[in-house]
């Protein structure tokens, strides 16, 4: 049996609550547009590079001002999450994990400016090992087209890694790359179905270097 030698974590919503500030930047430009953008519209792109521009423009009737809208919303995106910090638990499970030498990357559908900007504000780029991000690889998640390019960068095998993810479509494409995959929901991500994963549990903060040896085995 293969040994755990890396932790492959999502960021937006697994890391930091940035899905919360994302859903407001979208609600707050329907909002504009005389229109609603609701949760479990939201909740279908989670975990995706997709985003709601073609439905907005549907419901709006018209082509739309893209570089407008989208400065307005990046503006209340950074607004509301301009205070956030690293979640519970994800930090004190970085240190476990490189004491023992595991490698540590972020594999995300987001871009690399955004992840950046948000670890560095954290004080937690030096963490990992590298970034698998938007545009790294053919196709975003719940593609494992991510997935299997961080494997393929480092020269690991879906049998030596953990995915750490918050949706169903990250999950997904991780257990599609064939990796282990532990599903950490939060708010947004809670009603969304996770049977395909092979560990459930509600925070990171419940996951350690003993638990995730053991629970790998």
């Amino acid at each position: 049996m293969a040994e755990l030698r890396a932790i492959f974590f999502d960021f937006d919503g697994l890391m930091l609550d940035t899905e919360y500030a994302c859903f407001a930047g979208w609600q707050a430009v329907f909002q504009g547009q005389g229109s609603e953008y609701r949760l479990e519209e939201f909740q279908q792109i989670v975990g995706t590079d997709q985003n709601p521009r073609a439905l907005l423009e549907e419901r709006a009737g018209r082509k739309l001002d893209w570089d407008t809208i989208e400065n307005e919303r990046r503006e209340i995106e950074t607004k509301v999450g301009l205070d956030l910090e690293i979640k519970p638990g994800v930090l004190e499970l970085l240190k476990e994990a490189r004491s023992n030498n595991w490698i540590c990357a972020v594999v995300s559908s987001s871009p690399y400016y955004w992840i950046k900007s948000n670890l560095d504000r954290c004080d937690a780029m030096h963490y990992f090992d590298g970034f698998i991000c938007r545009g790294d690889a053919p196709k975003a998640k719940p593609s494992p087209d991510l997935y299997l390019e961080a494997l393929r960068q480092f020269n690991l095998g879906g049998d030596e890694t953990v995915a750490l993810e918050d949706s169903h479509n990250g999950s997904l494409a991780s257990k599609r790359a064939g990796i282990w995959s532990v599903a950490i929901p939060n708010d947004i991500t809670r009603a969304m179905d996770f049977s395909h994963c092979d560990l459930i549990t509600e925070s990171v903060e419940d996951l350690s270097y003993e638990i995730l040896v053991e629970r790998f085995k």
